[in-house]
């Protein structure tokens, strides 16, 4: 149930001190990482953007290649990013983006609940069929 994924994400983002959280996901062809359903952005962000191919030279793609922990350092009042892959039975299945204010993506009890959150969440996400979690726009 995708709004089930989406109220988790709304409980999650305060622990993590995210203003917002994306789940991409694979798309069919293999090639590109897709938003799959995220919270804190209007839907019709979501809609408009985009792939990203997987072998991309930014942190959501890497964090797909490499399925290890990324982040994005804030500079200059704009905020940070964690990205975490989403590991499901040894295989990445996607990745978690969360948009993080105040320098929170370099402190360590944060990038830990972040991992958290994304072993919770790579279950739900291995677990729906790939037609349906492509779709999902929370």
């Amino acid at each position: 149930d995708t709004q089930g994924l989406v109220a988790l994400l709304e409980r999650a983002a305060p622990l993590i001190n995210a203003s917002g959280i994306i789940i991409w996901i694979l798309d069919p062809s293999g090639r590109e990482l897709r938003p799959a359903l995220g919270y804190g952005y209007p839907p019709q962000a979501l809609a408009r953007m985009g792939s990203i191919p997987r072998d991309a030279d930014n942190a959501t793609a890497a964090a797909y290649r490499v399925a290890e922990m990324q982040t994005v350092r804030s500079e200059g009042g704009a905020p940070g990013a964690i990205v975490a892959p989403l590991i499901a039975t040894a295989n990445c299945v996607g990745v978690m983006t969360a948009e993080v204010r105040g320098g929170s993506e370099s402190r360590e009890p944060i990038q830990a609940l972040a991992t958290i959150v994304a072993t919770q969440l790579a279950g739900f996400v291995a677990a729906a069929p790939p037609a349906e979690a492509a779709q999902a726009h929370g």
